[in-house]
């Protein structure tokens, strides 16, 4: 199967050696945000795509490359992936970045080349939630962190939990939604509720349990709606055509949709919103940090999906005890609902507004290249 990948890989020829960077962003994934808000104007850098393999015919790289198979490929067993990790460490080794840094924090490759490139510092963006479910259906390998910027301590024990390495976590918040709140944080509120889609997962989800579970929150979501007199705004996943016929045959085409005008307009629907609800989206949990109340409805019956304090997840039973506790929480004062979640919100979302994630991390880099120098 691993030789199947590799033939679907795209590959191209250099016959020089590869020019040096300070700064390597390994994968696409993310590679604007950190090329836009992390790396200072003055730091060289380069974006390397794994899926693109560049062949080098060049006697240094291929004596290099040789040296390394015999250093790092043990087992004859999975020889051909470790050939190709191999080769990506060379070509790693010789750009001779002081950083490679990540938005693709469950990545494999990225996590096999910590040990082949022990005196680069590597840092990791947490990009999404990291659940029992995820852990299940999407990380079935090692997972071994240098620097790790992730969403909070909830985190950290968690994956310490799972066996995880960390070896300098910071508990720093979402990247994206500090960057949102740069863009967006004077919004005026429009809307009582920001419905969260995920509706481009309950058409791929592996568990099929999910696609239940995340159309009754719709269903509900949608006889909350037609039953009372507010303002709903549904942020989309994909913007497709389909997502959207889906949603109107819930709450009709009078509904409100996020527009499809930049990356972070969800973002911006959530800012405008007084409440954010969903099932197990990221952006719920990111939504901690955006100025607005947050209601996670898990009718699961078990903590895979959404495992988080109770002041922000509300385990469904029933329509009418959930129509209370939205009403209740839409008329609550954001300030009183705050207080009573703040320490559930840091500990899951710990986005300090006056050092934003992206202004810690880019300082973080620039302190890491200055420190070798």
């Amino acid at each position: 199967m691993f030789i199947k990948r590799l033939l679907s890989l795209n590959y191209k020829f250099a016959f020089l050696r590869p020019n040096f960077y300070e700064v390597i962003i390994f994968d696409k994934t993310g590679s604007d945000e950190i090329k836009k808000h992390i790396i200072d104007e003055s730091i060289s850098y380069k974006i390397y795509d794994y899926t693109c393999i560049t062949i080098y015919l060049n006697l240094f790289f291929i004596a290099q490359y040789f040296f390394n198979i015999f250093k790092f490929c043990k087992s004859i067993n999975s020889l051909p992936r470790d050939l190709y990790i191999t080769y990506i460490a060379t070509e790693l080794q010789i750009l001779n970045p002081k950083v490679i840094i990540t938005f693709n924090d469950e990545n494999i490759i990225y996590h096999k080349l910590i040990d082949f490139l022990p005196n680069i510092k590597f840092f990791a963006i947490q990009n999404g939630l990291r659940e029992n479910y995820h852990k299940k259906h999407r990380i079935h390998h090692e997972i071994k962190h240098d620097y790790y910027f992730c969403f909070g301590e909830h985190d950290i024990k968690k994956h310490r939990a799972n066996k995880w390495i960390l070896r300098k976590p910071f508990p720093i918040g979402s990247l994206r939604a500090g960057i949102a709140l740069e863009k967006y944080g004077d919004c005026i509120k429009k809307y009582d509720i920001c419905l969260l889609s995920e509706y481009f997962i309950v058409k791929n989800i592996v568990d099929k349990k999910w696609i239940e579970f995340s159309r009754l929150v719709n269903k509900s979501i949608a006889q909350f709606y037609k039953k009372n007199d507010i303002k709903l705004i549904i942020a989309l996943r994909d913007n497709s055509d389909d997502e959207r016929e889906y949603f109107n045959s819930l709450f009709g085409k009078g509904v409100s949709y996020s527009v499809a005008d930049s990356n972070y307009r969800n973002y911006k629907s959530v800012l405008e919103s007084k409440l954010t609800i969903g099932f197990a989206s990221t952006l719920l949990l990111e939504s901690l940090a955006l100025n607005t109340k947050v209601l996670s409805i898990d009718p699961s019956g078990c903590d895979d999906y959404f495992d988080f304090d109770n002041n922000i997840r509300y385990k469904y039973s029933n329509y009418d005890d959930l129509e209370k506790k939205i009403s209740e929480l839409i008329m609550e004062p954001y300030s009183v609902h705050k207080n009573n979640v703040e320490r559930s919100s840091k500990s899951a979302m710990n986005l300090d507004e006056n050092n934003l994630p992206h202004i810690f991390i880019k300082n973080m880099v620039k302190k890491s290249i200055s420190d070798v120098l």
